[in-house]
């Protein structure tokens, strides 16, 4: 259990790192940005099987009898995976490096270029409530196996059983094997669905109407900015950017990074002291008892 709550642990602080990092593309360039939302799907889907009896368990559960709170997170996991799928299949979509390494190349989109800003903005909102609803599980945890450990303090008040396994068979390897597959290819097939989805919606969009309608709706004048010289590559603004850009193309604007970086921190930071607080007043109502009449 130890390991396994340290690995989670890991794999969550990963997680909120890179899609920090990978939120904003001028952070560290097109190419390190679309390996890095690839790597980031990946590790989320580590996430999910890690999490699996979890999943499970709360699936069977859902419709019948689950607390409020697990529900929540239920909803909220699952909303995130779409979120995080979305991300993920309109980045891909509008790749100018991860297809085109496999010899594909993708047409400029205004649809997927919205689709995936949207989905990227409401991923992080999700993930910010997230990370506030088990902001006391990652403190606690925090605490025990990274803080304690470099101050040279030992937290196991009960010494953890160790078990030794002389004769583990090679029938149990590929279980173990064949239960990851199964895991992988559920996960894979529910993805696949959610990109299907909006690929079969890319469709019912007429192509050369997109440019109009969507700069239109975001309150842009896109005839004056068609006039001015940008950069040939799409930003996550939807539309072709400059001015994050030095001469020689690079990618010179660490203060827009900075401050884009200390905004969603403190859109985490809002949402955990907003969800701690009411958690905390929820829980103080539940202590109070009615008085005891004759």
């Amino acid at each position: 259990m130890k390991t396994k709550t340290k690995t989670n642990l890991l794999v969550d602080i990963l997680i909120l790192i890179v899609f920090l990092i990978v939120y904003e593309e001028e952070a560290t360039g097109t190419v390190i940005h679309e390996w890095l939302g690839i790597a980031i799907g990946l590790i989320f889907i580590i996430h999910i099987i890690l999490h699996w009896t979890w999943l499970v368990v709360n699936t069977k559960l859902f419709l019948h009898r689950m607390r409020n709170e697990s529900r929540i997170n239920y909803v909220l996991d699952v909303l995130i995976f779409i979120g995080f799928t979305t991300v993920i299949f309109s980045g891909i979509m509008i790749s100018e490096s991860f297809l085109p390494t496999f010899g594909m190349k993708t047409g400029r989109s205004h649809f997927w270029q919205e689709i995936h800003v949207v989905s990227v903005d409401i991923t992080l909102f999700l993930t910010a409530l997230h990370f506030a609803m088990h902001w006391k599980w990652i403190v606690n945890n925090f605490k025990r196996y990274i803080i304690s450990p470099l101050k040279g303090e030992n937290n196991n008040k009960i010494p953890e059983q160790v078990i030794v396994r002389t004769d583990r068979s090679r029938s149990t390897y590929f279980s173990s094997l064949g239960k990851v597959s199964f895991q992988l290819f559920i996960i894979l097939a529910f993805a696949g669905l959610i990109s299907l989805t909006w690929y079969a919606a890319s469709g019912t969009i007429p192509a050369e109407s997109n440019t109009r309608e969507f700069n239109q709706r975001r309150g842009q004048d896109f005839e004056s900015r068609s006039n001015m010289e940008f950069d040939k590559r799409p930003g996550r603004s939807g539309i072709e950017h400059r001015g994050r850009h030095n001469e020689n193309g690079h990618h010179g604007d660490a203060g827009f990074f900075r401050i884009e970086f200390i905004k969603n921190l403190l859109i985490f930071s809002i949402f955990t002291i907003v969800v701690t607080g009411l958690g905390a007043k929820m829980k103080g109502k539940k202590k109070v008892k009615m008085p005891i009449t004759s």
